[in-house]
């Protein structure tokens, strides 16, 4: 599988806005590249499991070429990790706090994470740059190497509404300082987020011409943290443009699977 810098995405993303058109509530990304480049919220892939552009053809940027590996939980891959070493480190439940926006409001919340863990698989990404003279942008981009389980995320805050199960990939990687955290990110539909939940408690809708939700996060040593974010899209004329709006943020500690 490949997927395009985050770079890429959002400027082809912008690029093919075209005119208004009725307001649409759409989830972000599948959570399958959570690891790839975690200082991007508006990287995705659109779930085909193939190229993230639309030509049909080769991406127009660099891309990570992926291999997925099916893994045992006890084999221990080239990255001096287990399997078991991912599942120990996703708590099977935990509770902490949630910031709501605007005015950042808290509230509690609590967590549960199930995995299937049948899922395991060691994923190998090696980066792959078009030929020298090819048109695109001239961007670096980074692949991790990484373990993989495909599970479910579930985030309940009584004060916000929320009550939602979000499918989503966990992946653990090794950072830029040595730690091994584990990665998650998932589009979302604000149908699933919960019968009391608003969104336009949260996002001016009218603003938009689209939205797309997705919650991101980690998990280190126990600790989950993350936020659900709405991505709101318009035009002016010609000119296209993006912008994040964060909903909630929440962090919270977990007991141990």
């Amino acid at each position: 599988m490949r997927y395009l810098a985050a770079m890429v995405f959002l400027a082809t993303s912008l690029a093919c806005s075209g005119t208004a058109a009725p307001l649409k509530t759409t989830a972000q990304g599948d959570g399958t590249d959570a690891a790839g480049d975690r200082a991007d919220d508006d990287e995705g892939d659109d779930g085909d499991g193939g190229d993230d552009d639309d030509t049909g053809g080769d991406p127009i940027g660099p891309s990570c070429d992926e291999v997925e590996t099916p893994l045992d939980a006890a084999t221990r891959t080239p990255l001096g990790k287990t399997g078991a070493d991912l599942l120990a480190a996703l708590p099977a439940e935990g509770a902490g706090d949630a910031a709501w926006a605007p005015g950042e409001s808290e509230s509690a919340f609590t967590f549960g994470i199930t995995v299937n863990e049948g899922s395991l698989r060691l994923v190998e990404s090696t980066e792959v740059y078009p030929d020298p003279g090819t048109d695109g942008p001239a961007v670096g981009i980074v692949c991790t190497d990484r373990i993989s389980v495909v599970g479910v995320l579930r985030l309940v805050s009584a004060a916000g509404g929320l009550d939602t199960l979000v499918p989503t990939t966990f992946e653990l990687f090794r950072d830029d300082q040595g730690a091994w955290p584990v990665a998650f990110s998932a589009g979302v539909e604000a149908t699933d987020l919960g019968a009391d939940f608003d969104l336009g408690s949260f996002v001016e809708t009218a603003k938009y011409e689209t939205l797309r939700l997705f919650v991101d996060g980690e998990i280190r040593e126990g600790i989950l943290s993350g936020s659900l974010v709405a991505q709101g899209t318009g035009s002016n004329g010609e000119t296209a443009w993006a912008e994040n709006i964060e909903i909630v943020t929440f962090a919270g500690s977990g007991k141990a699977r």
